[in-house]
């Protein structure tokens, strides 16, 4: 288990017990990360029982390298997403973060702009 504290950013965080489990290289399905909490304490515990699911949380995970501590100076990886399926027990807190996709490597169709597709209207009269 780790146990330093580590600074990045000019902000310093605490050492926790989770594990993560990264999204399958899977295309036909919403990539999903997957976060586990150990020893969960009733500050987090409060938060997460104000979340309103009409208007779900968001999370980015940022990942460095531990052999840098307890100063990270350089982000390895970066998640982001909304929080779905919040589950707490006793000592843990386990959630599904839906992942946003990244638009800079989706594939475009490119397409050549003409009157000819109605953009008429567009026209000054």
């Amino acid at each position: 288990m780790n146990d330093t504290n580590v600074t990045y950013g000019g902000n310093t965080f605490t050492a926790a017990a989770f594990g993560v489990e990264l999204p399958d290289e899977d295309d036909t399905d919403i990539p999903m990360l997957q976060v586990v909490m150990q020893d969960v304490d009733l500050a987090i515990r409060s938060e997460i029982r104000k979340l309103d699911s009409r208007f779900p949380a968001t999370a980015t995970l940022q990942f460095g390298l531990l052999s840098q501590a307890p100063t990270i100076t350089t982000i390895e990886q970066t998640f982001s997403g909304t929080i779905r399926n919040i589950k707490l027990s006793m000592f843990s807190l386990s959630a599904s973060i839906e992942l946003y996709a990244d638009i800079s490597r989706e594939p475009v169709t490119p397409f050549k702009m003409s009157p000819a597709y109605g953009f008429n209207a567009l026209r000054a009269r």
